[in-house]
């Protein structure tokens, strides 16, 4: 007899790809460019023929305070949202060790051939490495909206207190900026993050100029496709519903 571990049984395998799209928050709760682009990019893939999707959904803090669980499914079998608290925002971290194990759960019974990160706000670029522990067969995908890796300052690559436009980032820069951080922390978040992003087999960019802002930072440009960003139809508008 199969032990009983208590975890949900691994879905069933039916042919074609399986496709899990992970962003910072759903679009219920946020009606972002970010947000609406992965949820079009779920239901867009939902309708192919041959292609199972899911979608996760972190930051679901508006349903988590009223039903008090971690990952919830209040938009259907297929929409996760999780809840979670301890998110890091200068080494875009999720430092909390339940994250791991309910996220694992996910990937364990989805058993993802893709997963698409849309965002990395919420879940943590820590989830990278957990798409490689609980779910190998996967590719990992990341789409890069914004130069948040890149900058400190709300990734919008201007200065503090000036505004000026910043096309570089570096310890001396970004310790000007931030004068409360030793430059040495901002070299060491670098390191922390290009470790994670090691684990991703491909960056999209919406845009050339976006592409080579990263190519400069640091990122292989031959894993960097440039590819725009879906502009939602009214079905998925309709769908997204209003924002909390």
């Amino acid at each position: 007899m199969a032990a009983d571990t208590g975890l949900p049984e691994p879905a069933a395998r039916s042919p074609g790809v399986r496709l899990l799209v992970v962003c910072h928050t759903h679009p219920r709760f946020s009606r972002g460019g970010a947000e609406i682009t992965a949820y079009e990019t779920f239901r867009r893939a939902a309708a192919q023929p041959g292609v199972e999707a899911w979608f996760f959904a972190s930051n679901g803090k508006a349903h988590g305070a009223k039903i008090g669980v971690s990952v919830q499914q209040p938009f259907g079998p297929r929409e996760f949202v999780h809840t979670g608290e301890a998110y890091e925002q200068f080494k875009l971290s999720n430092p909390d060790p339940a994250f791991e194990r309910e996220f694992g759960r996910v990937l364990r019974e989805v058993r993802p051939d893709v997963v698409h990160f849309h965002h990395y706000l919420g879940v943590g670029v820590e989830a990278f490495l957990y798409v490689r522990r609980h779910a190998p067969q996967a590719q990992v995908i990341l789409t890069l909206h914004e130069y948040l890796i890149i900058c400190n300052h709300h990734g919008q690559m201007v200065t503090r207190p000036n505004l000026d436009l910043c096309k570089t980032a570096s310890p001396q820069r970004c310790g000007r900026c931030f004068p409360e951080q030793a430059p040495q922390l901002f070299f060491l978040r670098r390191l922390w993050l290009q470790r994670f992003l090691r684990e991703v087999d491909t960056f999209i960019a919406p845009s050339n100029f976006l592409k080579e802002r990263y190519v400069a930072w640091g990122l292989d440009p031959a894993k960097i496709v440039v590819l725009e960003n879906f502009l939602p139809h009214e079905q998925a508008r309709t769908a997204c519903g209003d924002a909390a």
